[in-house]
């Protein structure tokens, strides 16, 4: 309990640190690009996958189609007759007789992706098959062509989307994009309990809480943090820099900020405060 109890504190006094606000932006980020992304790359990969089966890159010839026109069929009749085949590793000899009307097959690129620049193969639909090196079944080819046209139209729908998008960002960094969330309050600034307003701090390893880059007069109601031990004063950097600038024509308010706080007066809580009065930060 000891060691928990002091490695705790050195932890908390030294070396952790307050969550940085990040806000929703890496999420939202995320939902419109990489999920989007995602999808487009599903239903493309899906088509691809459908189409390019059984990737043996071998294709049937019909044996019955004697058209002398047909330059895969002229080819695969030039081994029709008896051959001889040496059997690698050893002195065998086999005898192989091909007959015409014998099942014949042909080299066919069955990878969409790997189409010549002048070949169509988008999108991956039956169509787009070589003529006279069709390798996809009937059933193959209803499915492909399902799969081919969800593509299109699953992409075609993203790639709007993503436009709509970046008009949005756009419309949004060239009006502005702020909008105010909840209802007014009616309770003015200076009334909050727990207020945290902006003030220059520079965070330090050596000190439990950042030293203050400005002067801190009245406005220690202004920081969302307390020293029970030591005073606002002590983390003044505006302090140091008169103490080291002494007898020099250099003064704090050169290289400090100024935060002032006016809050509205107490004896009229219902009338609308001033500009100059008005519960706001100002920097100077």
């Amino acid at each position: 309990m000891v060691i928990n109890y002091y490695s705790d504190k050195f932890s908390l006094m030294r070396t952790w640190k307050r969550v940085p606000l990040l806000g929703p932006r890496i999420a939202t980020f995320s939902r419109k690009y990489f999920f989007s992304a995602a999808i487009i790359s599903m239903a493309l990969l899906s088509a691809y996958f459908w189409s390019g089966f059984p990737f043996d890159n071998i294709c049937e010839l019909d044996s019955e189609n004697e058209d002398s026109s047909n330059v895969f069929q002229q080819q695969a009749n030039q081994y029709n007759g008896d051959w001889e085949i040496k059997i690698k590793g050893s002195d065998e000899v086999a005898q192989v007789t091909v007959d015409a009307n014998d099942m014949k097959y042909i080299f066919c690129r069955q990878d969409f992706f790997r189409y010549y620049d002048n070949e169509r193969s988008f999108p991956f639909v039956a169509s787009n098959q070589p003529e006279g090196l069709e390798w996809m079944t009937s059933d193959q080819e209803t499915v492909t062509n399902i799969w081919g046209v969800i593509s299109v139209i699953v992409i075609g729908g993203i790639l709007v989307r993503l436009i709509l998008y970046w008009f949005e960002d756009w419309q949004t960094y060239v009006n502005g994009g702020y909008e105010p969330c909840g209802e007014d309050q009616n309770k003015p600034f200076s009334k909050e309990e727990n207020i945290s307003g902006y003030f220059p701090q520079v965070s330090s390893d050596v000190y439990p809480h950042p030293l203050l880059a400005a002067r801190i007069e009245n406005n220690s109601q202004l920081l969302d943090w307390e020293d029970h031990e030591k005073p606002y004063s002590f983390y003044d950097l505006t302090r140091d820099a008169n103490f080291l600038l002494r007898g020099k024509n250099i003064g704090e308010h050169v290289m400090f900020s100024r935060v002032a706080h006016y809050p509205p007066p107490e004896s009229e809580p219902n009338e609308e405060p001033t500009p100059d009065e008005a519960g706001q930060l100002t920097a100077i």
